[in-house]
């Protein structure tokens, strides 16, 4: 006997990243631009994937890992049915500043102090930052960011990193109050490039994943990283609070 399980909200999911488009299978709610890279700031350059300048497509392909739409017999299937936010903290290069990302994240999670002619509008419950620097601690302004978001009930979810080392050598997988995820591979073992130690949380596929191309709406590409296994972790974050609203980032 299978029971379908009923959703009970449609959840809010903001992806801090850059490469975004709106393809035939996803289509971004809406967004912002904080990175001072190849754009100016604002809510008209969000969406920033050319393929003759931006070609990483790397937001994109974190996105519709999420929330690609299902059952349109087109594309891939995403892992929850959720409004997506494209929260553009990164130039083009996949390169940038982790203040910005801190100040997308604050912009993110409803920081009246953050851009108060242009809020974000909506609550949102899950964040996925696929992006780090390498520095052996957190830097403050990022983990009062994180904090401030955890403590308005949004859980938020990071990428270990790739470097094969300890991950406690990166931000923010090394910030408090974060779910950190490491990488397997389709066997089940640690991927070779997976950062790893006690500041991982969770691992999650990150080797041969599907997702958008950064060619077309119809292409589809394989990706390598913990960039990749951090949104299976917030999908499934997602999906649990779309069946249970009173599930809290604790």
């Amino acid at each position: 006997v299978y029971v379908k399980a009923t959703v009970n909200k449609k959840v809010n999911v903001a992806v801090l990243d850059s490469g975004f488009r709106n393809t035939a299978d996803m289509t971004w709610t809406d967004g912002y631009n904080f990175s001072t890279v190849d754009l100016p700031k604002g809510r008209d350059n969000y969406l920033d994937y050319d393929p003759d300048s931006c070609t990483t497509g790397h937001g994109q392909a974190v996105g519709e890992i999420i929330g690609a739409t299902t059952n349109n017999a087109y594309g891939m299937a995403g892992i929850v049915d959720a409004n997506m936010y494209a929260v553009r903290v990164l130039g083009c290069s996949n390169s940038g500043f982790l203040d910005e990302a801190a100040e997308g994240l604050r912009w993110a999670a409803g920081d009246p102090t953050v851009n108060a002619d242009n809020p974000i509008g909506v609550d949102i419950d899950v964040v996925n930052m696929s992006l780090g620097a390498q520095i052996n601690y957190c830097p403050t302004y990022m983990q009062e960011a994180i904090d401030y978001a955890v403590g308005k009930g949004i859980t938020v979810v990071v990428a270990a990193g790739n470097n094969a080392v300890d991950a406690s050598n990166f931000a923010p997988a090394n910030c408090n109050n974060v779910i950190n995820v490491g990488a397997v591979d389709q066997f089940g073992a640690q991927s070779d490039f997976s950062n790893f130690g006690s500041k991982v949380d969770v691992s999650a596929l990150g080797s041969v994943v599907l997702s958008a191309g950064t060619n077309s709406d119809s292409d589809y590409s394989y990706w390598f990283g913990t960039s990749f296994a951090a949104p299976i972790q917030t999908g499934i974050i997602a999906m649990g609070i779309g069946l249970d609203p009173t599930l809290t980032p604790n």
